[in-house]
């Protein structure tokens, strides 16, 4: 975990949920019949449940972007647009003393115990103490509460609406325009029902998330985008599994990334594929570094996924423990923010400056859209 946006004494990690496919996946050979009744075998393209955030979050997430254009009286152009979501993601990192509280909307009190177990690599390395309350029942939260009774709340929801595996970045959690109290900040789909193939390593990239680390892959710096197989083969014809998974052709030939995470179980349109697997786009709030293919914040990708399959730059085994970059930048980083957070809010006035100074407005327009930045990026308040 080497590649961090760095604003000051603020460093995140870039690095979608754990395995992009194979996590809790169906087998990896499926026989099923073609067309044509010959029997074929998906040759290990396993269609599984990807992380990434549901509609739902998207949709407040996008909307917050808005409202700070809105309230600035600026003309939404894309230049703005990427400016206030770069400067946006700078104070996602939790800098207060205090533990981190964690709490659980249903699992058994074994399970729980298991997560905090495995959650505790983060603390371990980082200096974050994460409260997960007293065993064995360790903290409840419920959809009624009407305060924040912990920062990250887990659930185990398998709905349309909160399934699958994602986690808030960072303070985003305990931000009531983007998580309420009522909402959970990080689910883990299924894990109530049994534990998936991997299921720690799904936890620690999703506690990363928590923490304030974005993904591995997407960083600037990665040569993972360009060398995905964004497209099925030349020819491909659409051939199913018993799972309505995407798989290969009667001829071998190969359905590419946009069909597969678009078919069942993630039914994805290619917008959610974008967002979750391209790269961010470069911006001066940056500090880059070698891409790290081992890091926990970076999905599991399958070989059929790269045009050069395990010879990508990209790919690497299944990870279910931090790497030692990842150890290495949570202790570096994080140590210094929880030992200094004062730092933070000259360092965050010199990043509204600096983007806001890139763009061609005039006077009034960059005054109200420096002080709607600097509001929606100061660190809330626990309550």
């Amino acid at each position: 975990m080497t590649t961090r946006i760095r604003i000051g004494a603020a460093s995140l990690s870039l690095a979608v949920g754990v395995a992009c496919s194979g996590e809790g996946s169906i087998a990896d050979t499926v026989r099923v019949s073609s067309p044509a009744g010959t029997v074929l075998e998906t040759d290990t393209i396993a269609a599984g449940v990807s992380e990434g955030y549901p509609d739902s979050v998207i949709a407040q997430l996008e909307a917050r972007a808005r409202s700070v254009i809105e309230a600035a009286a600026v003309q939404p152009d894309s230049a703005v647009l990427r400016a206030v979501q770069s400067v946006i993601v700078i104070n996602k990192l939790w800098t207060q003393r205090d533990p981190i509280r964690v709490a659980f909307l249903g699992g058994s009190s074994d399970l729980r115990g298991l997560i905090a177990a495995a959650a505790q690599e983060w603390s371990d390395a980082s200096g974050i103490r994460l409260d997960f309350g007293t065993a064995p029942g360790y903290r409840d939260w419920t959809p009624s509460d009407g305060d924040y009774v912990a920062d990250i709340r887990i659930a185990f929801l398998r709905d349309r609406y909160w399934g699958g595996y994602w986690s808030h970045v960072g303070n985003d959690a305990i931000v009531r325009s983007i998580a309420s109290p009522r909402q959970p900040s990080m689910n883990l789909h299924g894990f109530d029902l049994r534990l998936p193939p991997g299921w720690k390593g799904t936890v620690l990239h999703e506690f990363g998330h928590a923490l304030g680390f974005e993904h591995e892959h997407q960083n600037p710096e990665s040569p993972c985008e360009a060398e995905f197989r964004w497209r099925d083969d030349p020819g491909y014809v659409a051939t199913q599994d018993l799972n309505g998974s995407f798989m290969r052709d009667a001829l071998g030939r190969r359905p590419g990334v946009y069909t597969v995470l678009g078919g069942p179980p993630n039914n994805w349109p290619p917008s959610k594929v974008d967002r979750n697997m391209r790269v961010l786009a470069y911006s001066p709030d940056m500090h880059t570094s070698a891409f790290d293919a081992g890091s926990i914040m970076k999905y599991f990708f399958e070989p059929w996924m790269f045009t050069k399959g395990i010879n990508s730059r990209c790919y690497s085994s299944r990870n279910d423990t931090l790497s030692e970059r990842d150890r290495a930048a949570a202790a570096i980083e994080y140590r210094a923010l929880v030992t200094a957070p004062d730092s933070l809010t000259r360092e965050h006035t010199r990043a509204v400056a600096e983007a806001v100074s890139q763009l061609r407005l005039g006077l009034a327009q960059s005054r109200r859209l420096t002080t709607t930045l600097s509001a929606a990026i100061a660190r809330p308040p626990r309550e």
